[in-house]
């Protein structure tokens, strides 16, 4: 969709819904990682010291050459879980992280807008950079 028809809808007065994925927060001053990168990160820092690196990484992409759907892939939600159930992260520190956001960028503000003007924003973000 391009910038045009953006301004055209949001001036259209019609009711909007947004669903707002972990991107939004790449950007500076956020530069907060995206589900994928951070699931990377936690993945490498919990395996054992014996199990290389690429495999860890490999096990994360979707397969290539063949039709896949969403979910079978390691998601970052199974990660999260799994990290809690198997007692490595019982409370989930991992997730302080998205509190360290150098402070929101012009999608948040966008979105927060867009709140004030009464369209819905659904968010699978942990920051509280919208609010």
């Amino acid at each position: 969709m391009s910038r045009l028809e953006l301004s055209e809808l949001f001036a259209s007065g019609r009711p909007l819904a947004v669903l707002a994925g972990a991107g939004i927060t790449r950007d500076s001053p956020a530069n907060l990682p995206d589900g994928q990168a951070s699931m990377k990160r936690v993945l490498i820092s919990a395996k054992p010291p014996d199990v290389d690196e690429q495999w860890v990484i490999a096990g994360m992409n979707r397969p290539t050459g063949q039709p896949s759907r969403p979910g079978e892939s390691l998601r970052f939600e199974t990660t999260m879980k799994a990290l809690e159930d198997s007692r490595l992260d019982p409370k989930l520190d991992v997730l302080r992280c998205f509190g360290a956001a150098g402070g929101p960028n012009a999608n948040h503000f966008l979105l927060a807008d867009l709140i004030a003007a009464g369209h819905v924003i659904m968010t699978v973000n942990f920051d509280a950079l919208i609010e």
